[in-house]
C-alpha cells in the first residue's frame, strides 16, 4: 500500500483500489431517469473473495458508519435502493429482469457527481479530457475516489446514503463487459450460384 492510500481522508471519502468499472459516463453528464439531473456516473464492482476487494469493502463500510454516526448518531433505516453500496444481484436489466453480466457475487458501489472529475491514466500526467483517447471501458480495472454522503430531504426520496464521484484513474485492462458476439454460424452459407428468390415465406426468417 502506498503513502497515498494511507493518507488521512475526509469524512465519507473512500479510495477504491483496483475495482472494475461499469456503465462509465465520465466525459459527458447523463441522467439516470427521463428528466432527471444530469451528472457524471459510474458503477464500481468489488469482489468480496479477493483479498484486496475485501479490504475495499471494509473501507466502504467504515466510511458508511462514520457518515451515519455524524448525521444521525446511530444507524438509520433506509431501503436498499436508497444506498449507494449494494449486492450485485440487485442490479438487473429492466427489460428482462436478469442480473447484469459480471455483477453476480459482486458488491457494487454506484457513484455520480457534478464534477469536475479528476480523470487519470495509471495515476500519471495531467487530467484527461474528451479530446484525449478514452481509456475507460466497461470491465477495465480502475482506482477511484468517492465520497459517501447522507440524504434526508423527502423531496429527494427520503433517508439514504449516496456516493459522490470525485475521480477515476485507469489502472489495467480486464475482460470487457457487453453482449456476447455473434457465433461463427450466425449467417447462412451462400453458394456463388445462389439467386435471390422473392419468396414471401422467406421473410419469416428475418424475424426469428
Amino acid at each position: 500500500m502506498t503513502e497515498k492510500d494511507k493518507k488521512e481522508r475526509g469524512l465519507g471519502e473512500v479510495y477504491l483500489k483496483d475495482v472494475r468499472l461499469s456503465f462509465p459516463r465520465l466525459f459527458e453528464k447523463t441522467s439516470s431517469v427521463d428528466g432527471g439531473k444530469k451528472k457524471y456516473r459510474a458503477n464500481f464492482l468489488i469482489d468480496p473473495v479477493e483479498k484486496l476487494g475485501a479490504k475495499v469493502i471494509k473501507a466502504i463500510e467504515k466510511a458508511k458508519k462514520a457518515v451515519e454516526k455524524e448525521k444521525w448518531d446511530k444507524t438509520p433505516k433506509y431501503k436498499d435502493d436508497r444506498c449507494c453500496f449494494q449486492a450485485g444481484e440487485n442490479f438487473t436489466a429492466s427489460e428482462t429482469g436478469e442480473i447484469y453480466g459480471g455483477y453476480e457475487g459482486m458488491m457494487v458501489l454506484k457513484a455520480s457527481g457534478d464534477g469536475p472529475l479528476k480523470l487519470k491514466y495509471k495515476g500519471k500526467g495531467g487530467n484527461l479530457t474528451r479530446d484525449d483517447d478514452d481509456p475507460f471501458y466497461a470491465g477495465c480495472r480502475v482506482d477511484a475516489i468517492v465520497r459517501i454522503y447522507p440524504i434526508t430531504n423527502k423531496k429527494q426520496g427520503g433517508t439514504g446514503l449516496f456516493a459522490g464521484l470525485e475521480g477515476v484513474s485507469f489502472r489495467r485492462d480486464d475482460e470487457a463487459f457487453g453482449a456476447p458476439g455473434l457465433s461463427d454460424d450466425a449467417f447462412e452459407e451462400v453458394d456463388d450460384d445462389d439467386e435471390y428468390a422473392d419468396d414471401e415465406d422467406d421473410d419469416d426468417d428475418l424475424l426469428d
